[in-house]
């Protein structure tokens, strides 16, 4: 058989004008037949001189593999290996042949003979080692293959895979970029590259890979790059822009929780809650048992002062066995709002007891204590919080609303005392400065040092309408009433607020300017009618 399958190859030969012959298996099943071969190019010697034994095998071998006969067909490739031992295309055949075979060892070996190395080496070799394990020689052939054959895609697909795995960014990053380059029209490998670019932080090459991504593919399956796009206009502080991507995704696809949660928290952070609530309120019905969907409704309600509905939602959250601290918190803040300090007492004690190390969680308590008139109870929370919080700043915290508590109670020199050792800890707390600062002055005690400690405060918030209240304050119990003006005026055009209104009209009077003083008073009443004190100055 063997030579009758030799003289029809010579015939075919013969036959052909040109001197190469390509020797082409069966076609991939897809096309009908059983299985798939590649198309081999024969290339005969530039002498044309045939070394007939090591042809015949050779042609034979392809054949034979095209047969479904792989180990006749590696008889006949060794028989033309021995005949011409020198010859790459043959030891390419049988090591494809052992690759199939799944003995990617005896392919190595194969390829390994002559000492080539081309493309096609590179290409087998870089298969072989990744069967094998050895990603290293399998990096490296790949690498070798993209040196010579540039514009094949399969070794940048093989390096991206790998460089990811090993968390190699920058080399991943590289691989992602040819395969864009070679496949521009590719949505998800331009998402790919989007996303890695992102990892790096390489905010403007990403928004570029998304876009051009989108333009390969704008439909409904590519909606990630939408929402990645829209994710990077908001790290720019591009909300509108963010919008805009959001409401074309949504036009693709109108029940993509996703793009319902990104513009809710778009719109929550521009403080348009009524904008957000009905994209909160879709993303919770397009996704039911997602509780953070459900939790961000709530906080939408909050927001919106639909406490009864919020309220809902958070106390049904706890009753399903979700008994997290953020939803107590926000039940503590809702009975707040509403007034109800006990309740308010009853969640905050609750989260005390689950994250008993957050100065906030004790500060929470505290107030709903005071509120409820109880200004013992209120510092013997704060002290206790000190003993379980661990983060100085924390505890510079609880010291403040401790000194605060004092001095509401009439406990001047030890709130002075804990507030002078608040700012010792922390030089840059503008509140406790300020804070200090103004209770010295209001008390007419150390006024330079007072004015020094508010000018402190000014210096890190110099458009703060309470300190700016605060440092008028001082210079009127320094009796420099131009500087008083001066800073209570800057005050009263950042806030409308009784207690400056009430300042400087004490100013004007002060320098004798009656009028002016009473018009300011007025001022302040109108805001807060119930206040004696204004009333009293009034009737004067």
């Amino acid at each position: 058989m063997a030579q009758m399958l030799f003289r029809l190859i010579v015939v075919l030969i013969i036959c052909l004008p040109a001197c190469v012959l390509q020797a082409k298996s069966k076609k991939p099943a897809a096309s009908g037949d059983s299985a798939g071969v590649r198309t081999r190019t024969i290339q005969l010697p530039r002498e044309n001189k045939i070394n007939a034994l090591a042809y015949e095998g050779y042609s034979n071998g392809l054949l034979l593999i095209g047969l479904g006969e792989p180990y006749a067909a590696i008889d006949n490739l060794k028989r033309a290996e021995k005949a011409d031992p020198q010859s790459f295309e043959i030891s390419l055949a049988l090591a494809e042949l052992y690759y199939s075979l799944k003995d990617p060892s005896m392919a190595l070996k194969e390829l390994d003979r002559t000492g080539t190395r081309n493309a096609a080496y590179y290409r087998l070799a870089a298969a072989c080692y990744q069967n094998l394990g050895d990603l290293d020689k399998a990096v490296d052939a790949a690498v070798n293959l993209a040196k010579l054959a540039p514009d094949d895609q399969t070794p940048y697909s093989f390096l991206a895979t790998v460089y990811r795995q090993r968390q190699d960014l920058d080399s991943c990053i590289w691989a992602y970029e040819n395969l864009a380059r070679l496949a521009p029209d590719n949505a998800r490998v331009w998402n790919e590259l989007g996303q890695l670019r992102l990892r790096t932080q390489a905010f403007d090459q990403a928004k570029v890979a998304f876009q051009r991504s989108i333009s390969a593919d704008s439909s409904s399956a590519n909606i990630i790059a939408f929402a990645a796009l829209s994710d990077l206009y908001s790290i720019a502080q591009m909300p509108e822009s963010s919008k805009v991507i959001l409401k074309e995704a949504l036009a693709l696809d109108s029940t993509n929780m996703l793009l319902h949660r990104q513009l809710t928290s778009i719109y929550a952070e521009q403080d348009s809650f009524a904008l957000a609530l009905p994209h909160a309120v879709m993303a919770a019905q397009l996704s039911p048992l997602d509780r953070n969907n459900l939790r961000r409704l709530g906080w939408v309600y909050l927001n919106l002062d639909s406490l009864a509905k919020a309220d809902s939602i958070f106390t049904n959250l706890i009753e399903n066995g979700e008994d997290l601290p953020i939803n107590r918190y926000y039940l503590g803040h809702i009975a707040l709002q509403e007034h109800d300090y006990a309740r308010a007492r009853d969640q905050f004690g609750r989260l005390v007891a689950m994250e008993d190390t957050l100065a906030g969680r004790w500060i929470d308590l505290g107030y709903a204590q005071r509120m409820l008139g109880h200004a013992d109870s209120e510092l013997v929370t704060y002290r206790e919080g000190l003993q379980h919080v661990t983060a100085d700043s924390g505890k510079v915290r609880l010291k403040f609303a401790i000194g605060a508590a004092l001095e509401r109670g009439g406990q001047v020199d030890s709130a002075i005392a804990v507030l002078e050792d608040v700012v010792a800890s922390a030089p840059n707390d503008a509140e406790a400065l300020n804070y200090l600062g103004y209770l010295l002055a209001d008390k007419n005690l150390r006024l330079n040092y007072a004015r020094d400690l508010i000018k402190r405060a000014l210096d890190i918030e110099p458009n703060n309408a309470a300190f700016l209240d605060s440092y008028g304050w001082v210079f009127y119990r320094l009796k420099d009433y131009d500087k008083a003006t001066e800073y209570l005026s800057r005050a009263a055009s950042l806030s409308r607020d009784a207690t400056i209104f009430e300042h400087l009209g004490d100013v004007y009077s002060a320098q004798g300017k009656t009028a002016e003083a009473r018009q300011w008073w007025q001022k302040a009443l109108d805001i807060s009618p119930q206040n004696a004190g204004l009333t009293a100055k009034l009737k004067q």
